[in-house]
């Protein structure tokens, strides 16, 4: 299960996970609505995944997040 701050004028969250850093060839795909700011998903094979999540609202996308290295 992964979670983010809520961001201002977002109305929904792209979640782009890799498994390099800056890639989202794992999952890359819309994970939510204001005010949803968490995602779960079962049956992740064990690995390292590089991960950040994008706002999106009325005037466009932000910039990713920070990226995060889960294992």
């Amino acid at each position: 299960r992964l979670s983010w701050a809520r961001t201002f004028g977002a109305n929904t969250y792209v979640l782009q996970a890799g498994t390099a850093a800056g890639q989202s060839n794992v999952f890359n795909g819309t994970v939510g609505g204001a005010p949803e700011v968490a995602f779960a998903l079962a049956g992740v094979p064990p690995g390292i995944y590089f991960v950040r999540v994008v706002a999106v609202g009325r005037c466009g996308s932000s910039t990713p997040s920070t990226e995060v290295v889960l294992t």
